[in-house]
């Protein structure tokens, strides 16, 4: 065999390879020019500088992955999709491969089948190595890709030389040609190798280059497997058996009861003996004797929703609801949302601290807050853990709200002790009208630019803001029969033109709820989606009052979106599924189609573990609302969107987890459309597909922050009794958390990340020494005086001192010190890159601002 005969087969491959990836670009290329979903997919992928990194990968005949989700072939084609077409690049190529050797001897054939798996791995290769766009980078083995393209090849030739007769055209086996039991043996294996490279062979991905799970800043809880509370196994083999057989179920594994349940249970009129009877599906002996009716809420259709709160001696546990969903007659409970506590463990529910003396704790750390409500006592449970009573603190519940700086949380005081011990987000980042124009000034206006009925004002912003509230108060009264976002009428009120500082833009928007639930926008920022997504804030606040944390913050968020998007293709027939597009100068900031897109999760098993941003609540949002879409695909927006309200308004609890809102959508669809209805099936599918099954958990999120950490235990003994109290320390800390929220400059988000990247070694490294410890709650307290007034006037006039500089860059360099010594390097190295880069010696001086405009320069 000549050189000149190999290079003659290999260039044989190699043209055949660069077929492919021809034909998977102009596949792509025309349907993107078609329309549709699947032309809007395919324009995504196949236009731009990535299109070609995405032809490559199709071209290997792999599944491609990519930000958006997986391209199957087979399975496209099973789904009647149009997105199929792109297999017609390897399958053409291989074809093309075959009839160009099928008059060849065998080696010929294996030599050009060499030679297109190798072009193929080469390409791969390539594309992946060339700067490109980071979004269409291709990550997949070359030995996977050789294996799927020799796979293709294989049967292409086999096909080809095969013995056929048809029509008097008889192709033959050529003199040199394979054995029958050797062509049987190759079309086997040639089929096992194909079978391979569709399920076993990791995908070829052209995807986000960087597809890494921030590192987690504080500890994680993996889930209990299998546990339950005792009498929860017969209770919910009754509620199956009631139901026929199948029930839907959500377990909770930390409590060892289910959070949801359907059922098909007999109601007398009676909650509490109904209750006492279905005591084991709650792990308490009489359930009723906690719980207290809040609320009850009846559908359009007539069914009844019996809503309860867990009550001990009178004071409400924290986010503990009960619901009993009956059917239209009232004489079956058909479901039950189940968030109460099994077991608390209360050391007291009699307060020795005034109410009057936790406002002034609270006020430590929103000095501009008015109080939203009434001060009252709650119990904040402590996370549930198997086989023990949850802890539970008695506290002075709090709630402060600052519109001009979009802040409103939840204070608790400890009755008890008087110090400040959590803080729970209520504001979020979003037919009587009422509009307000801060005109650039950072106080709050008090006279009406334009009410309900008045015509157009001479502010722009302030007109949007009426039309924008006008549509999306008008899409809940039609579709959905709400009146108004708490569903009584609620007054639309609006400022607009809204600014934390003078000289800088608020590029923001809030509901801020309690007492004065309100809109504030910045300036510019009165755009159709956005509106819906923080008036939905408001719904979501008046129904399931998700906690705006963690899963049930991130399930809060990704409502927000869905509504967003629902209200945009009521008002317009048409929806882009980016949230925020038509923001100026920013565009959009999430995409509900492709979430990877801007660094967002679109499945369970990629969520984002991290304490900024309260859990990850915007980031992950990305689960639910890449479910949204997949659903909304096959049925329709419309119906998704009517699933969606029912879910949200009806079945979760204030705790709710992702598998909660997969029961809550599946029965909402069950309860719409019917138990076998294709919406159903779809619903259940699109859950799946993110990675929400009912079966797999994530570890629980419990966040402390290096300063909470370090102000508990021994780290008070660093303390400088002449300094700031602990409470005084803390509040600052939550000041400066409202700011990552709420503020966006280069240099906060730049520390975000940091603090996202190196905050759990941090922690590791500070439990270890205590030393470290009572170094780090020192510095805390002498820097408290500087977090205290970031981004507020008072920062104006504050001055960085040198020794609040020279303990930072101590408390740094011990750090770094301890990470070296533990075997570490990788904190230590960014604490000595981070300190070159922030100039902090020239910080001394400056106020505060300045300081923080100055660092947008350096490190943004």
């Amino acid at each position: 065999m000549s050189l000149r005969y190999v290079l003659r087969a290999v260039w044989t491959g190699l043209a055949a390879a660069a077929f492919a990836v021809l034909i998977c670009w102009f596949v792509l290329l025309g349907l993107a020019s078609a329309g549709g979903d699947a032309g809007m997919i395919a324009g995504f992928l196949g236009t731009g500088p990535g299109g070609l990194a995405v032809a490559v990968a199709a071209a290997t005949g792999a599944p491609v992955e990519w930000a958006g989700g997986r391209l199957n072939p087979i399975l496209l084609l099973l789904d009647g999709s149009p997105l199929a077409l792109i297999a017609l690049g390897p399958a053409l190529s291989a074809a093309r491969l075959g009839l160009a050797v099928r008059r060849r001897a065998a080696s010929f054939a294996v030599a050009a089948a060499t030679g297109y798996a190798a072009a193929l791995a080469a390409f791969v290769a390539l594309a992946g190595a060339l700067p490109a766009d980071p979004l269409f980078r291709v990550h997949a083995p070359a030995g996977w890709v050789a294996l799927t393209a020799l796979a293709w090849s294989a049967v292409a030739l086999l096909a080809t030389r095969a013995t056929r007769a048809t029509r008097g055209v008889a192709v033959t086996v050529a003199p040199g040609g394979w054995p029958a039991r050797t062509r049987r043996m190759a079309t086997a294996t040639a089929l096992l190798l194909v079978a391979a490279g569709f399920t076993a062979a990791r995908p070829a991905v052209a995807g986000p280059g960087d597809g890494r799970v921030r590192p987690f800043a504080g500890g994680m809880t993996a889930a209990p497997v299998g546990y339950h509370r005792p009498g929860v196994a017969a209770a919910l083999e009754q509620a199956r058996a009631e139901r026929g057989g199948v029930a839907l179920v959500s377990n909770d594994p930390w409590r060892g009861t289910p959070s949801m349940v359907g059922m098909s249970s007999p109601f007398g009129g009676d909650a509490r003996a109904w209750l006492k009877q279905h005591a084991g599906l709650f792990g308490m002996a009489d359930p009723g004797a906690q719980l207290r009716p809040l609320r009850e809420q009846r559908d359009p259709t007539g069914e009844r929703h019996l809503w309860f709160e867990q009550h001990i001696d009178g004071i409400p546990v924290l986010g503990s609801r009960v619901g009993l969903h009956l059917d239209r007659t009232g004489r079956t409970v058909e479901f039950v949302t189940n968030g109460a506590e099994p077991a608390l463990a209360v050391p007291t529910t009699k307060a020795t601290v005034a109410d009057s003396a936790a406002l002034a704790t609270a006020r430590l750390a929103l000095p501009g807050g008015r109080l939203a409500e009434p001060v009252r006592l709650a119990l904040l449970p402590a996370d549930a853990d198997p086989g023990r009573a949850s802890p539970t603190v008695l506290a002075w519940q709090v709630w402060l709200a600052d519109p001009a700086a979009g802040v409103s949380n939840v204070y608790f005081v400890d009755a008890t002790g008087g110090r400040l011990v959590y803080a729970l987000p209520r504001a979020s980042e979003a037919k009587h009208r009422s509009i307000r124009d801060a005109n650039k000034l950072t106080e709050l206006p008090i006279l009406p630019k334009r009410v309900e009925g008045q015509g157009p004002s001479d502010v722009a912003d302030v007109n949007d803001a009426y039309d924008r509230l006008g549509q999306v108060y008008d899409y809940y009264s039609n579709v959905h029969s709400r009146d108004s976002y708490n569903g009584t009428g609620g007054d639309l009120n609006a400022v607009v033109r809204v600014r934390q500082k003078k000289d800088e833009k608020w590029v923001n928007a809030a509901f801020v709820p309690g007492d004065i639930d309100t809109m504030i926008y910045g300036e510019d920022m009165v755009v159709l989606d956005v509106t819906a997504h923080e008036l939905t804030h408001g719904v979501t606040f008046s129904t399931a009052d998700l906690w705006y944390m963690y899963q049930s913050g991130a399930l809060n968020e990704s409502f927000s979106d869905i509504f967003g998007e629902a209200v945009e293709n009521y008002v317009r027939k048409s929806n882009d599924w980016l949230m925020g597009a038509e923001i100026p100068g920013i565009g959009a900031i999430r995409s509900m189609a492709f979430p990877e897109i801007f660094g967002d999760p679109d499945n369970y098993h990629k969520f984002k573990s991290g304490c900024g941003d309260w859990g990850g609540v915007h980031s992950n949002s990305g689960i639910q609302n890449k479910m949204f879409y997949l659903l909304s695909t096959k049925i329709g927006i419309e119906k998704a969107a009517k699933i969606a309200y029912r879910t949200l308004t009806t079945y979760l609890s204030p705790r709710a987890r992702f598998t909660d809102s997969r029961v809550g959508f599946m029965e909402s669809a069950n309860k719409l459309y019917g138990k076998s209805s294709a919406e159903a099936k779809e619903a259940e599918a699109a859950w799946t597909a993110v990675g929400v099954d009912g079966v797999f958990e994530q570890p629980r999120q419990d966040c402390l922050c290096i300063a909470d950490s370090s102000l508990s235990g021994g780290g008070l003994d660093g303390l400088d009794p002449q300094g700031p109290g602990v409470d005084a320390v803390l509040a600052a800390v939550l000041h400066v958390r409202d700011l990552f929220s709420t503020t966006r400059t280069p240099a906060l988000r730049h520390y975000e990340r940091v603090y996202a990247l190196s905050g759990e070694r941090a922690v590791e490294l500070m439990g270890a020494d205590p030393q470290l410890k009572k170094q780090t709650a020192h510095a805390v307290q002498t820097l408290e005086p500087m977090f205290r007034t970031v981004g507020t006037t008072a920062g104006d006039s504050t001055v960085i001192t040198a020794t609040q500089l020279g303990e930072l860059r101590d408390l740094l360099t011990a750090y770094a010190t301890a990470d070296r010594a533990a075997g570490g390097g990788g904190l230590a190295d960014r604490i000595e890159t981070e300190l070159a880069s922030a100039s902090f010696d020239e910080l001394a001086g400056k106020t505060v601002n300045q300081a923080l405009a100055f660092l947008d320069t350096r490190v943004g």
